[in-house]
């Protein structure tokens, strides 16, 4: 059986999303002909830091080699050094020179973290992970020979260490994106020197890669725009489920502080809020309908699962005041299996994704494996299009008029209906997975082909 490195910064118990594509990859590398081993770091070198899951690592097969290869955070330590050396002048000054120095002093702040930033933090926090990460990796491989490396990103310093593992150990490198990285509306790189580095990265990553996975048709189609003289190896591999999202409980005890009710307009929103993915222009829509009396809480509601790390002033105001009409609940995180339990039971499932042309959340497809109709809050981009495709449920642009139109609409008739079962197998990741081998399978036929067909 041949043997493939799995690169992934994220991995079970770590409960992040980035955890649940390796994880279901391993779990079906074996059924076609590959044997997995994988390279993680551990929980505490996490930064930020992610809560753990028991659940997630219980479907880790028990013979697989994951190791762990703990890193420090070289930014965080630098920003730490900095802030006890530089200490503000504390000598007063009149007010225009004190606004003189304020001025200056945000100057050399802002070159200051520019500098860091390039020094400690790119191509993003995880920088640090790179040398323990491929020194532990060739070590081991003496023991263990791979035939290929398959990197998932991001991090994106996970694709960094693939391809220098697979370099040092002379194998076939395959890059799998789990996310658009340079063409990302919620990336972290917008300074233009920042930017312009991380592009340079990203065309050596890929020119390196014997393949490229891009998760949606749409992202593989902007690879191709981007980098035209290697159109050849770009491919997309979707997210997907497993049986143990589908399977189990579907009721929804009222102990879990939920009400299924016989009729009404219910969403439920799992997952974090967050960033642009902010419910501003819903939450208004709701609103304006319950001031003209077409929503009340008997027959509307509106429920989020998860982290609630908005920070717009405005949204938290309109938030708090359909709580306190009844039209609203906002519920604290709960583990990976009792959020697919509850999605398994919601009546619509929500999901807010707008300015995302190239990007589905890994969250979709545990929508479509619980089999409940899906509301997409942004009418454009990858999320919508797979929405409309697959007749998942309905999507909407994140304008107020557009989403209180279709509130309306749904209450009065109730139009959101589950998609067809046989939607689901397409999605299924041994599936998936056959698809990965094939990559896999062709990498190694012939080493020097660095295209993929």
């Amino acid at each position: 059986m041949k043997r493939v490195l799995l690169v992934a910064y994220y991995f079970p118990p770590v409960a992040a999303s980035g955890s649940l594509r390796p994880l279901a990859f391993c779990r079906h590398l074996e059924s076609f002909g590959w044997a997995p081993s994988i390279l993680s770091t551990d929980s505490a070198s996490l930064n930020p830091p992610l809560g753990s899951d028991e659940g997630l690592l219980a479907n880790v097969p028990s013979h697989i080699k994951v190791d762990r290869v703990p890193h420090r955070d070289r930014l965080q330590f630098a920003i730490e050094a900095r802030k006890a050396l530089f200490r503000p002048s504390r000598q007063r000054a009149g007010d225009r020179e004190q606004m003189e120095v304020a001025a200056t002093t945000s100057w050399i702040r802002q070159r200051r973290e520019l500098l860091l930033a390039h020094l400690f933090g790119f191509p993003d926090q995880q920088a640090s992970w790179v040398r323990p990460a491929v020194r532990h990796a060739v070590s081991a491989s003496s023991c263990e020979p791979v035939d290929v490396v398959l990197a998932t990103g991001k991090p994106w310093t996970g694709l960094l260490v693939g391809q220098r593992i697979a370099e040092r150990l002379g194998v076939p490198f395959i890059a799998d994106f789990r996310d658009p990285w340079t063409r990302n509306p919620y990336g972290e790189w917008h300074e233009p020197s920042l930017l312009s580095r991380a592009r340079r990265l990203e065309r050596h990553i890929v020119a390196k890669a014997s393949c490229v996975i891009a998760n949606t048709e749409e992202l593989r189609q902007q690879f191709e725009r981007d980098y035209p003289d290697m159109r050849g190896k770009f491919v997309t591999i979707t997210n997907g489920f497993e049986d143990w999202m589908t399977d189990g409980d579907n009721s929804a005890p009222k102990s879990a502080g939920i009400e299924r009710r016989a009729s009404g307009l219910d969403m439920w929103h799992f997952g974090s809020v967050y960033g642009k993915r902010d419910p501003l222009s819903l939450l208004a829509a709701v609103r304006t309908l319950h001031e003209q009396g077409v929503v009340t809480p008997r027959t509307f509601r509106l429920r989020f699962v998860g982290e609630w790390s908005v920070t717009s002033p405005v949204t938290n105001s309109l938030a708090g005041q359909l709580e306190q009409n009844g039209l609203m609940v906002r519920v604290a995180p709960i583990s990976h299996e009792e959020s697919l339990r509850q999605m398994r039971a919601s009546p619509i499932l929500l999901a807010i994704q707008p300015s995302s042309p190239l990007q589905i959340p890994g969250k979709l497809y545990e929508y479509i494996a619980a089999g409940r109709p899906v509301l997409v809050v942004g009418g454009e981009g990858a999320t919508a299009a797979l929405v409309e495709k697959h007749h998942l449920g309905r999507h909407c642009p994140d304008r107020v008029p557009d989403l209180m139109q279709l509130l309306s609409e749904l209450l009065e008739r109730d139009s959101l209906r589950a998609p067809d079962p046989s939607t689901r197998s397409a999605f299924h990741y041994h599936e998936l997975t056959r698809k990965l081998a094939t990559r896999l399978d062709e990498a190694v036929a012939d080493p020097r082909d660095r295209a993929c067909a």
